[in-house]
Formats: structure tokens, C-alpha cells, sequence
């Protein structure tokens, strides 16, 4: 161990040790002046298990119930934080307990309802009023709620409708496959994925041709067209994503700015591309591109079982 490590065995007199079983850094609790002084590991993993596991119950131990907050999350996609708000108006005027927050974020909106209750159940009967109300106006926006994620949401219609899909991603890197293959039995309907970030890789791994990427460039409905298609052939799948555009902070031109993405989804029927121009970090520009691009797929296989209905 390097000697930088050696403050993390120094322990203040009087202080008491919360022990740090996923890392080195314990946590300290230390009372002086009639204050409780709390310090904690920095990396998340630690901090949430000394919290959890550590200092929570010392705090249930030192001091009196004083209730609770407890918070339900509502994640919806296909519409817009103003549209949300104005449905919502009426609820969120006369709120009281519990409140409502919206938010908007990476490209879907949160919908957030805190209670402040004396436990756990006594929150949940606050909220699922509430909830019931935001439901009967938004359902059909509202894809999961609290950890659900719009991977895990692709995942469930995909498997629903027996179908399976693969990637062609460049300015994304292979963040959009990333996310479904976070998501535990993707195998089932993720048959592979390419990272076509080069012009020779558009052109071996997925066939767009030549020709487009002369005329129109790499950053093109065309060639995104022509990736959608390529990799849904190269895997034979039921839908192919093409997904390309700059991330910045260079590559822009006047005519092609920094958070142009062309991303499209190829069916075997047609190629539907949709142009956006985000305006985020290069980090905020491929997250939100790959969310985008997962999202446009749950579109298209909404519109595909409404045909077939």
C-alpha cells in the first residue's frame, strides 16, 4: 500500500469507527459542542454502504422518529415538461402533502410525488392518490417508474412482439447497445452490434456506399439510412438502428454544427430518420442520442402492432 493510504487508518480521539467493509476508508462519527460531526468515504459504493449499513442506524439509535420522505418516480417519454405541467396544473396548485416536482432530463421527462409521512406505508397511501390522478391523464406517456429505464422498457416490447434488433452506431460509440446490454437477458433480443466510426467501417461492416458518403458526408439521413438497413441485414434482425452525427466539441462546420445526429430505424418495411441538434457536452450530446435512438425503436414497434391491429 502506498504511504497516501496511511490517513485513512487515522482516527480522531473520541470518534467512533463505522467500519467500511466494500473499501479502505471507514466512516467517522465524532460529537463535539453538542454537534454530531460525520465523516464519510467519498467512492458511492462505500458511501452508500457506510450510510445503510453504518450510520443510519446510529442515527435511529440516537435520536427520536421523526418521520419520513418517501418518493415515487413516474418516467415518461413522447412528451414535453410544458405539456406535462399544464396537464398537471390543477394538482400541482393545490398540493400539499405530497408534492410533485417535474423534471426534465437526458431526454424524458420525471414526474417525482414526495410524502412526508411517519413510515413507509403511511407515504405509499399518500402517493398512490396522487398517482392515480397523474395515470388517468398520462398513462399512456408514463413507460416505468422509479428505476425503470428506457433500455429495459425496448427490452420488454421487443420480447413481447418476438422481435429482435441490432446497432450500427458511430458518434454513440456503442453506448445505445451498452445501455440495452445492461439490462439482464438482452441476449434474447440483441443479436450484435457495430461500431461503424470510421468511413471504411460504414462501408465494410454495414454497405453504405461510397457515392452517399461523398455527396452527403458521414453526418447524413442518407448514410444513417443506409447503416439502419446495413446492420439489420448483417444480423437479420427485425429492426436496425443507424445512429450518426457529431458529439463535438470539434468535426462542426457551418452546415453541420456540433449535436447533429441522424439517427434511423429500418424494418424490412420502410427506413424511417429523424434529424435532432442537441446542444450538450459531448458526453450529454451521445447519451442523449442513444436514449433518442432506443426511443425511436419503441415508436416504431408501437406503430407496427397498431398496423398489424
Amino acid at each position: 500500500m502506498s504511504s497516501n493510504n496511511d490517513k485513512q487508518a487515522m482516527v480522531p480521539l473520541g470518534a467512533e469507527i463505522l467500519i467500511n467493509e466494500v473499501g479502505t476508508a471507514p466512516g467517522l462519527v465524532l460529537e463535539h459542542n453538542g454537534k454530531l460531526i460525520v465523516l464519510l468515504p467519498g467512492p458511492p459504493s462505500e458511501l452508500n454502504y457506510v450510510c445503510e449499513q453504518r450510520f443510519l442506524p446510529l442515527l435511529m439509535q440516537r435520536y427520536a422518529q421523526q418521520g419520513i420522505i418517501y418518493s415515487r418516480i413516474l418516467k415518461m417519454r413522447g412528451i414535453g415538461e410544458s405539456s406535462v405541467a399544464a396537464q398537471l396544473d390543477d394538482i400541482i396548485t393545490s398540493q400539499s402533502n405530497p408534492t410533485i416536482a417535474i423534471y426534465a432530463r437526458r431526454g424524458e421527462i420525471i414526474v417525482r410525488i414526495t410524502a412526508k409521512a411517519s413510515d413507509v406505508e403511511e407515504a405509499k397511501a399518500l402517493i398512490s392518490g396522487t398517482e392515480a390522478q397523474i395515470y388517468e391523464r398520462l398513462s399512456k406517456f408514463i413507460y416505468g417508474v422509479d428505476d425503470a429505464s428506457l433500455a429495459e422498457y425496448l427490452g420488454q416490447e421487443l420480447l413481447k412482439s418476438g422481435s429482435t434488433i441490432a446497432f450500427a452506431e458511430s458518434c454513440t460509440g456503442g453506448l445505445a447497445s451498452s445501455m440495452i446490454t445492461d439490462i439482464p437477458g438482452s441476449s434474447e433480443y440483441l443479436l450484435g452490434s457495430v461500431v461503424t466510426y470510421s468511413n471504411m467501417a460504414k462501408q465494410k461492416l454495414v454497405n453504405v456506399s461510397a457515392e452517399n458518403l461523398e455527396k452527403y458526408g458521414a453526418v447524413s439521413e442518407q448514410v444513417a439510412c443506409e447503416m439502419a438497413s446495413g446492420v439489420r441485414d448483417l444480423f437479420g434482425t427485425t429492426y436496425g438502428v443507424g445512429i450518426t452525427g457529431i458529439a463535438g466539441p470539434g468535426g462542426a462546420t457551418e452546415e453541420k454544427p456540433v449535436g447533429l445526429v441522424y439517427m434511423a430505424v429500418a424494418d424490412g418495411n420502410d427506413v424511417h430518420c429523424v434529424k435532432h441538434l442537441f446542444g450538450g457536452t459531448r458526453t450529454e450530446n451521445k447519451l442523449r442520442s442513444a436514449l433518442t435512438a432506443i426511443s425511436m425503436v419503441i415508436d416504431k414497434i408501437k406503430a407496427r402492432r397498431n398496423e398489424e391491429i
